[in-house]
């Protein structure tokens, strides 16, 4: 994450069926998956469904989607996008940001779902 502009990058593929509907958003809205909401990571991965179906979410005043339960939210614009192999590095302009810190983050790493280690 740059500071200064405050800057986040997220790696989109290029068979993503999402990503042509989100890149015409004015602002979107980046949810950091808490500890136990591994469903919710499998939910939004999945096609062919209502992805939000059951779960919690807001939309700010500006139109970002945050989901309820994360660990922390960023509200973005799209600043750039770069083609890179097979994905797209998305440069996101941060307009704001939050964060429960009683919640602890879900991180995927080599293609499974951990937990950061008190």
């Amino acid at each position: 994450m740059s500071l200064e502009p405050a800057l986040v990058s997220v790696c989109v593929a290029h068979t993503s069926t999402t990503w042509p509907v989100l890149r015409r958003a004015e602002r979107l809205g980046i949810s950091v998956l808490g500890a136990d909401q591994e469903h919710v990571g499998a939910r939004l991965a999945a096609r062919g469904v209502d992805r939000f179906a059951g779960l919690g979410w807001r939309v700010t005043p500006e139109g970002a989607v945050l989901l309820d339960g994360a660990s922390a939210w960023l509200d973005c614009s799209i600043e750039a996008q770069h083609r890179a192999g097979d994905h797209d590095i998305v440069v996101l302009r941060v307009h704001d940001l939050d964060a429960d810190h009683d919640v602890h983050p879900l991180v995927f790493h080599r293609s499974a779902y951990r937990r950061l280690q008190p």
